[in-house]
């Protein structure tokens, strides 16, 4: 996993050029033999509460929209959908999870 301060370089500038603070995912994997462990949802929590710590308003990362499983995976584990764009000449789904809302959950 990379985790990025600032929006990816590579991104068009009108992809989250919002000025909102946010950590930016990429190559988030978890390696195949700790498959159903719930490694990748417990780090996702993790950074989220670790982001919203720091000052952090949000974790952001894109899917390749031809990958549906990545897509509902990230949706079922507090992402939301931001919109669709075109990166590196692939169609991606931009997603976007909130830290306060989490925060909001886990101490209910």
């Amino acid at each position: 996993m990379t985790l990025l301060p600032q929006r990816p370089e590579y991104y068009p500038r009108e992809i989250w050029d919002d000025g909102a603070p946010a950590w930016y995912l990429c190559r988030f994997a978890v390696a195949r033999k700790l498959a159903g462990r719930s490694i990748g949802v417990r780090l996702l929590d993790q950074l989220a509460i670790d982001a919203e710590r720091s000052g952090v308003a949000a974790l952001r990362l894109d899917v390749v929209s031809s990958n549906p499983f990545l897509e509902r995976y990230y949706l079922e584990h507090g992402f939301r959908s931001r919109g669709i764009a075109e990166i590196l000449g692939q169609r991606v789904l931009l997603l976007e999870r909130r830290t306060r809302p989490w925060l909001t959950r886990l101490h209910s």
